[in-house]
């Protein structure tokens, strides 16, 4: 009984992942450019109560988790260098944009969604790099 019980409780943290976020946009391209994959940068402010909520709705569900495994993680907060000199036109928290590796913008949302939203603007992120690998052809 104490070996099943052992089992369940070294393996629960295995069933869930959580997103491994950057925080650095020239890590996250390099990253990109070498796994070929698109980023997710999420724009947050200290004590901006709709990105902590956002966190808990969104970024922290496993099958949001899941769908995003083509994506590389970005967080970034809106006061740092990074947003300032490539998302200067971000000046709402949360503000969330998906970005090919050459910083082609897929979609942008400004504020905060909820989880039946975020897989709405997913898909037509989606759509969008199914449109630009087929002109890459």
């Amino acid at each position: 009984m104490k070996y099943i019980l052992f089992v369940l409780l070294t393996a629960i943290p295995l069933l869930s992942a959580e997103l491994n976020w950057l925080h650095s946009y020239d890590k996250a391209i390099q990253e990109a450019t070498k796994t070929g994959k698109n980023i997710i940068v999420f724009i947050e402010a200290d004590n901006c109560p709709y990105c902590e909520r956002m966190k808990d709705d969104v970024w922290e569900v496993q099958d949001v988790i899941n769908s995003l495994d083509g994506f590389i993680p970005l967080q970034l907060d809106i006061s740092s260098k990074d947003v300032k000199k490539h998302f200067p036109k971000a000046s709402v928290t949360p503000t969330t944009y998906f970005i090919t590796p050459d910083n082609r913008l897929l979609e942008e949302i400004v504020g905060y969604i909820n989880e039946e939203f975020f897989y709405w603007r997913l898909s037509s992120a989606e759509r969008e790099i199914k449109l630009i690998q087929k002109e890459k052809k």
